[in-house]
């Protein structure tokens, strides 16, 4: 249903679509065959979207890669651009504004929406930028987003939120809070909230 719309979508915009692929193997094998010139890459088809754009990429670099995802996490922009992909479009944008952010793709632009570029700039000029707390080992020294996700804790907000919130998976949520507590010095992320309340 997605691939059906999404073909009407760009014909209707005056691209000449050479044909679509439920698999990773079919979307090889038929793009060595037409040898298009953009290829639009759904991250969650079956076999991984980011395995395919880094085989196409490989197989096929004069041709420009666009993910479609329905992921809003930094970490995977970062992996698809190191895969090969030169843009990356959510799902749930206008599927109107689809056509131009391909066309801009094809004239050598990012495709990728704004609110992800603010979170990687952002993300670049904090990197490496870290913030003393005092813990039960001393003073200890949390990222930015340690302590970004330790705040949101405080006032209560749950890891499914965090991950909303943020534009993370739940996963790298948990990743970070651990890191965090760990460097605190305690046993676990209620103790870690207790501390911080504690000397706040």
């Amino acid at each position: 249903m997605t691939r059906t719309s999404l073909r009407r979508l760009l014909e209707e915009a005056d691209f000449d679509v050479k044909g679509e692929a439920g698999d990773p193997q079919t979307a090889v094998e038929l793009c060595l065959g037409e040898r298009p010139t953009l290829c639009l890459v759904d991250l969650n088809i079956e076999g991984g979207g980011t395995r395919l754009v880094r085989e196409l990429s490989k197989r096929i670099p004069e041709a420009v890669m666009v993910v479609l995802s329905d992921s809003a996490d930094r970490n995977d922009v970062i992996d698809l651009v190191r895969a090969g992909a030169s843009g990356y479009l959510l799902k749930s944008m206008d599927p109107n504004r689809i056509p131009d952010a391909l066309r801009g793709a094809l004239a050598g632009e990012a495709a990728i929406p704004r609110v992800l570029v603010t979170q990687l700039v952002r993300d670049l000029q904090t990197l490496g930028r870290h913030r003393s707390v005092a813990g039960m080992n001393g003073s200890t020294e949390l990222t930015r987003r340690e302590w970004e996700i330790l705040e949101l804790m405080c006032k209560g907000v749950s890891a499914p939120g965090i991950a909303r919130r943020l534009n993370l998976s739940p996963v790298t949520v948990r990743r970070h809070s651990a890191q965090a507590v760990r460097k605190l010095g305690v046993r676990n992320r209620d103790e870690a909230i207790a501390l911080l309340q504690k000397r706040s």
